[in-house]
């Protein structure tokens, strides 16, 4: 007879990426358009633990934020164990051939949206990978990639910053957040003091 479907059915056919098992990268838009997003983001949050700072931001504002900065410079040569092509640093000048300035490089391209979407899409984990091993070295070189904006001092500030006025808005009443002064550097020096560890 008639009747609502069974409760696995009704799931399906309202959460049909998760319910499948996609790769997230392919759920994000379906989730970020969805009720249930906004109703978590307003509900109240006891707390958030043990959040690995590099994880936890919004990318999209850090390559903004990245892209205009005078000190930025992208890496266009080939992968080698310190660089890989695409990765972002900061210095004081231009430190060698295979290296341009991120601004400049933005202020011709500022009618191509690819671009910036080119950068953007290098710091996420985006791709299926039939090998396991595979999978965890690009994770590992993204996480790399993002730690070489953010452990730049005044990016670093920046970033939490906005990463915290996130949390407020989205109503957490506790973050413990798991960070590192250690690798931290600026135009001037590597900050790399022990008793900086926290």
């Amino acid at each position: 007879g008639g009747g609502p479907p069974p409760p696995r059915e009704k799931e399906k056919s309202t959460y049909p990426i998760l319910i499948h098992q996609e790769p997230f990268w392919k759920a994000v838009s379906f989730i970020k358009n969805s009720s249930l997003l906004k109703f978590i983001y307003d509900i109240p949050k006891g707390a958030l633990l043990t959040g690995n700072w590099n994880g936890l931001g919004d990318y999209p504002w850090l390559i903004d934020t990245v892209i205009t900065h005078p000190n930025a410079y992208i890496y266009v040569g080939e992968n080698t164990e310190e660089f890989k092509n695409g990765d972002v640093r900061f210095f004081k000048k231009q430190p060698g051939e295979k290296w341009r300035s991120l601004k400049q490089l933005s202020e011709v391209m500022q009618d191509d949206p690819s671009f910036k979407n080119d950068i953007l899409r290098s710091y996420f984990v985006e791709y299926e990978f039939s090998d396991y091993q595979e999978k965890i070295n690009h994770f590992n070189e993204t996480k790399e990639r993002v730690a070489g904006l953010t452990n730049f001092a005044p990016v670093f500030k920046l970033y939490f910053e906005h990463l915290f006025r996130d949390f407020i808005k989205e109503s957490f009443s506790h973050a413990e957040v798991q960070t590192s002064f250690s690798s931290m550097y600026d135009l001037g020096y590597m900050i790399e003091k022990p008793e900086h560890e926290i």
